[in-house]
């Protein structure tokens, strides 16, 4: 299974972390709907496991979608692949 490396889903006790580029610009909720996008999650998948509406995840893909400048799933599943390793993953 793939999932979105670990700066992704972050402790925000630790404030943003440096170097994730565009990814900073993402809330804690929906670095964790993108980290459930990276894995493969449908949008009812998402929205069980997280207990919201499907209509929750979508607003929430549309945001993060804007914030990483993409027009999809894919693109930001590239986008997030492509971030550096060490672009402040801790590890």
């Amino acid at each position: 299974m793939c999932t979105c490396p670990p700066f992704v889903v972050q402790d925000l006790s630790r404030g943003p972390r440096q170097g994730a580029g565009r990814l900073d610009g993402l809330t804690a909720r929906q670095r964790v709907v993108l980290d459930q996008v990276c894995a493969g999650a449908s949008n009812k998948q998402i929205a069980f496991t997280l207990g919201v509406t499907e209509g929750t995840v979508k607003a929430h893909l549309t945001t993060i979608f804007r914030v990483l400048d993409v027009a999809d799933r894919a693109q930001a599943i590239r986008l997030v692949r492509a971030a550096p390793a060490d672009s402040g993953a801790g590890g």
